[in-house]
């Protein structure tokens, strides 16, 4: 069964062998699903459809995002959900590809360091990206994008 988000939050894939699909969720997601809003129930019937094959993660920086509000129910919400996705970590390579994105767009749009670190985080570990806001990431060589 792939991992899906539910309000308690997806089942954590044990086997990770098997994963032949690693999708990535943008912070702009997990808070739509935690809100549960038209959006969020999106992500939802995507998740429901993935086969088994398929793992569902976030990375570090998401988890800051979430965290580093002063509402201490929300903390405690995106607390739960994350414990049943899987966490990709902000190892060095994916610090470099973050910088490396924010110095190759430094002339166009000024990109935001979470968005560089969550990009590089998805290239440095070939997953997809799944974002409500794809605009912000369009335009980064080498990353995917899922497509709901």
């Amino acid at each position: 069964m792939p991992a899906r988000p539910s309000s308690q939050g997806p089942t954590r894939k044990v086997a990770r062998t098997m994963v032949t699909r690693l999708i990535l969720l943008d912070t702009n997601v997990v808070i739509d699903l935690l809100e549960g809003n038209p959006r969020g129930q999106e992500a939802q019937t995507f998740f429901e459809s993935l086969g088994e094959d398929a793992l569902i993660s976030y990375s570090l920086m998401t988890r800051f995002e979430l965290l580093a509000v002063p509402d201490i129910a929300r903390n405690q919400s995106a607390r739960q959900f994350l414990e049943h996705l899987t966490p990709l970590e902000l190892s060095m390579n994916v610090m470099d590809r973050a910088a490396d994105i924010l110095v190759v767009s430094h002339g166009r749009k000024r990109r935001k360091i979470p968005d560089a670190l969550i990009a590089a985080t998805a290239i440095e570990y070939d997953a997809e990206l799944l974002t409500h806001d794809e605009r912000d990431f369009k335009k980064i060589p080498g990353l995917n994008l899922v497509h709901q």
